[in-house]
Formats: C-alpha cells, sequence, structure tokens
C-alpha cells in the first residue's frame, strides 16, 4: 500500500460524503438531530426496562444461617433475580462497578436473630430485634433503583411470613447506595448508545459510495491506476473512521448541553473517541459486504438495513436480552460506555478490557471479510 494514494483516496471520499446532502445528512447531521431530540425528550425521565439481574449476596450472619438460607433460597426462586455466589464484599464492589452484577445484598451478623425475634413476638414491635439489609445498586441500569427494593422486600415477607402481605417486619431494606451519586435521567441511560447507534449508518453510507463509485465506473478508472485494491480500501476504512470521529464529537457536545455531563476524567473520553474508530472500521466491512451484493445504489440502500437493524435493536440503547445481544457488535461498545460513563468503571478494568477485545477481533474480521468478499464479487 502507498501512504500518498491512500491519502488522496480517502480525501476524495471525505469530499463525496461532505458534497452529497444524503450522505452529509447520516453521517454527521443524523446524530445531531438524534442527540438533541433524545435529549429533550428523555432528559427528565428515569424509567426503562430490564428482564432479570445478577445480584450478589454476602451473607454475614453470625447465627445459625437457617434464616439467611431460607432468604437467599427465595431470592434464588424470584424470576426476576439471578443470585451470583461471592464470598467478600471488596471483589463484589469492583465488580458491580464494572457493570458484571447489577446488585449487592449485604445480609447483617444479627439477622437470625432479628427474624427469630419476630417469629417469638410476631405482634410485639418492643420484643423484636431490628437490622437492615445493606443494598449496593448499579447506577447504569435504568429500572432496578425503582424496582429492586419493593421486590427483595417482598421476599423478606414470603420469607417471614408468607403469604402475609404489607405485613410490618423488624427487617427493613437500606437506603440504596448507588455507584454514582448523581441523579440519573434515561437519557444518560441512553447516551452511551449513541455513538454506536449513529456509526451503525455508516454501513449504509459506504454501502452507497461504493456502489455509486462503482456504477459510474469510477472504480474501474481507478483500478488501471498505479493505486492498488489495499490503497482503496484503506481509503474507505480511514475517511470513514475520520467520520467516525467526528461523529462522536458531535454527539458528546450536545449531549452536554442537554445534561449528560458523567465525573470521569479526560481518559475515559479517549477511549470513547478509540473505540468509536473500531467500531467504524467494522461498519465499514458490513457497507463492502453490501457493495459486494447489491446491483445499484438503491439495492445498496435496502441491502444495508440487514447488518443496521439487529446491531440498533442489540447492541444500543434499546434493552434486549443479554444472551442474544452478544451476537452484535455494537453492544460492546455501548457495555464499554456505560461502564465507563454511567458506573465509573476504570478504562483498566477487566470489563473494558474484554469489551475492547472482543471489538478489535470483530471488527478486523468483518472488515477483512468485506475485503475479500468485495474482490471476489463486487467488481462484478
Amino acid at each position: 500500500m502507498n501512504g500518498k494514494r491512500i491519502i488522496a483516496l480517502m480525501k476524495k471520499e471525505i469530499k463525496k460524503a461532505f458534497r452529497d446532502p444524503a450522505t452529509l445528512f447520516m453521517a454527521l447531521l443524523f446524530p445531531m438531530i438524534l442527540t438533541l431530540v433524545f435529549g429533550i425528550a428523555f432528559g427528565a425521565i428515569g424509567t426503562g426496562t430490564e428482564t432479570s439481574y445478577d445480584v450478589a449476596i454476602i451473607d454475614m450472619d453470625t447465627t445459625s444461617h437457617v434464616w439467611a438460607d431460607n432468604f437467599i433460597g427465595n431470592v434464588s426462586s424470584n424470576e426476576m433475580l439471578r443470585v451470583v455466589n461471592y464470598t467478600d464484599n471488596a471483589t463484589a464492589q469492583r465488580d458491580l462497578s464494572e457493570g458484571q452484577i447489577d446488585a449487592i445484598i449485604i445480609i447483617p451478623a444479627n439477622f437470625g436473630d432479628s427474624c427469630q425475634s419476630f417469629l417469638a413476638n410476631p405482634s410485639n414491635s418492643s420484643a423484636w430485634i431490628n437490622t437492615s439489609l445493606a443494598l449496593y445498586l448499579d447506577s447504569g441500569s435504568m429500572i432496578i433503583t425503582q424496582a429492586l427494593p419493593p421486590v427483595l422486600y417482598a421476599v423478606l415477607v414470603d420469607t417471614l411470613v408468607p403469604g402475609v402481605s404489607g405485613a410490618y417486619l423488624p427487617v427493613s431494606i437500606g437506603m440504596p447506595a448507588l455507584v454514582s451519586a448523581s441523579r440519573l435521567s434515561q437519557f444518560d441511560y441512553m447516551a452511551p448508545g449513541l455513538i454506536a447507534y449513529a456509526s451503525i449508518f455508516l454501513t449504509m453510507t459506504v454501502a452507497q459510495s461504493v456502489s455509486s463509485d462503482k456504477e459510474k465506473g469510477l472504480l474501474k478508472r481507478i483500478n488501471v491506476t498505479p493505486a492498488t485494491a489495499g490503497d482503496v480500501m484503506a481509503s474507505y476504512a480511514v475517511s470513514n473512521m475520520m467520520i467516525a470521529a467526528m461523529q462522536t464529537a458531535i454527539i458528546f457536545s450536545l449531549a452536554a448541553i442537554v445534561g449528560f455531563r458523567p465525573m470521569v476524567g479526560f481518559e475515559s473520553y479517549l477511549v470513547a473517541f478509540g473505540m468509536a474508530l473500531v467500531f467504524a472500521l467494522c461498519n465499514v466491512g458490513f457497507g463492502l459486504i453490501t457493495a459486494s451484493l447489491a446491483k445499484n445504489t438503491g439495492s445498496a440502500t435496502g441491502i444495508s438495513f440487514l447488518f443496521i437493524i439487529p446491531q440498533m435493536f442489540f447492541g444500543t440503547f434499546i434493552t434486549m436480552p443479554k444472551d442474544v445481544s452478544q451476537f452484535a457488535p455494537s453492544y460492546y461498545i455501548t457495555d464499554a460506555l456505560t461502564s465507563l460513563f454511567l458506573r465509573g468503571a476504570s478504562i483498566f478494568s477487566s470489563t473494558i478490557f474484554f469489551d475492547l477485545a472482543v471489538l478489535v477481533i470483530l471488527s478486523i474480521s468483518v472488515f477483512l471479510a468485506g475485503v475479500l468478499v468485495y474482490r471476489k464479487f463486487g467488481n462484478k
């Protein structure tokens, strides 16, 4: 590959993107409008949906553990909750900050005594030994802060007085402690996914651009120049990675205007930009595959949605089952940015490393697949 040729072809792609109204809209104006509209519409709302939650329970009870075991068993039987075993609070707190679990419940040392005092004197509250379950929640979840405390209290009631609703008990649920102390709106939860959401449409713009060049015979003319196929593919990759960087800057800037101000350092933003560039490479690959299958720009637009729709629904701010979402490359950038900006995870945490590693592998694989498919079928 020749650096000067790549730069010349890259300039051609960028100029074409800015001169074409449709491409300019999808690449830059669309994420701008999307961020503003979502920020205004959801900036003051704090609700969302999830299907189930991973809950760590740390048993500090110094009594017979019978009551603690009953409580843990009832939590496990709740379809909304999945119990994850931990032996120490420090490890659980670390995993909570990285988004690997959704909540931590600490059973106090006098839990068994408190339950036993209620069983011995159910109608005499003065004889009860009062205690409280410590609760830590993931601030990166839109609904868990509202949904989990009442669910846990219902489990407590079922443990002490099965079948009786609204019972007054000596055991209470402590004030939830969040990973982040700030009050988050629904837009705060959506903002990390907007980065992936906007970049996904690079699939369409790349497919349209390559198909247009093919229709106009531009690629055939380039083939008779000293420029190699590697130069052409590299120009597509670099130019669209630059567009992805502009998209990310626009989204963060406008998101800040409508209230998204996470308490993180500059290094978190650098990681976000880096992951956006890597994810752009993945979408360039999908665009090349689309252009290989398409006969013209119109069909390229339609075929591109075969790659766009699954990533939109499985890997952005639209909540879908995690087991399914993990097949979408967009899931890993959204998950990493959620951990960075909402949970306050370190850029060196295992979650960020894992998401970045998977995203790099997937993006390089998809891009290389796109290049190979285009070389074999794209010029026909």
